[in-house]
């Protein structure tokens, strides 16, 4: 499979969703559409993916969550962030992790991808869990959607207010309605978190993210210490309405 390069403005954005397509989704696409979001924003050009034959029948398997309650983020069971059971980027091998896969799902059903010569990791995706790879064969990086509601207040009472946030916009051409979107970044572990995106409109004067304490998490992430990147952020002030972050 050979994927696009992933461009840096974008990075906070195309970073949780890297290593992860929707469910049922293949992964390039994923991050195809996301290089389209980054493209509304930020008037990048991206290039193309060319994505691998999908046999039917798996498709709604594919589109089958696995079951993984929190993912240990709150539980800690059976580790908590940043060690996804029991895989952890930067220490987990390829082999150990595929034996981690292997035990919640059918492999068949998940999608594989090759490093590409645009220097985007190898990795796989087994619908709402998704890692990369690096040369050596280790964990970088691995995302998660939870199977169980985790929302904001739950997040900063295990783990206190996050270190820094990223808030930004898709609002289409010619259009004064699109969609906000916050990531929460947690240095000291290595984690960063998507919320659920909201609707943004325009003309409505101070609309931006309304950050309450029953906000829901979207997606999970960690990385290792090379992976780990924040860009576009701004400073924690509490619950509010937050503004799109400066470029």
């Amino acid at each position: 499979m050979e994927c696009c390069l992933v461009l840096p403005r974008c990075e906070w954005l195309l970073h949780l969703f890297q290593a992860y397509g929707e469910e049922g989704v293949n992964p390039c696409r994923n991050i195809l559409r996301m290089k389209i979001w980054c493209m509304i924003i930020f008037v990048l050009v991206i290039g193309g993916c060319s994505t691998p034959e999908t046999d039917p029948s798996l498709t709604d398997k594919r589109a089958t969550n696995i079951p993984i309650d929190d993912g240990g983020f709150l539980s800690g069971i059976p580790c908590s962030a940043p060690c996804f059971y029991n895989i952890t980027p930067g220490v987990t091998t390829e082999e150990q992790a595929l034996k981690v896969l292997s035990s919640k799902t059918d492999m068949k059903f998940c999608d594989r991808w090759e490093r590409n010569a645009n220097g985007l990791d190898g990795g796989i995706q087994c619908s709402n869990i998704g890692l990369s790879l690096n040369d050596a064969g280790i964990v970088s990086s691995l995302s998660f959607t939870p199977t169980s509601s985790i929302t904001v207040d739950e997040v900063i009472e295990k783990y206190g207010p996050p270190n820094v946030v990223s808030v930004i916009s898709s609002i289409p051409l010619h259009s004064l309605k699109g969609r906000i979107y916050m990531a929460f970044y947690y240095q000291n572990i290595l984690t960063h978190m998507a919320l659920i995106d909201q609707a943004m409109d325009l003309t409505v004067r101070g609309s931006g993210f309304n950050l309450t304490p029953s906000t829901l998490v979207e997606r999970i992430g960690y990385d290792d210490k090379s992976n780990y990147k924040i860009s576009r952020y701004q400073t924690w002030h509490g619950y509010g309405i937050y503004q799109e972050s400066d470029p």
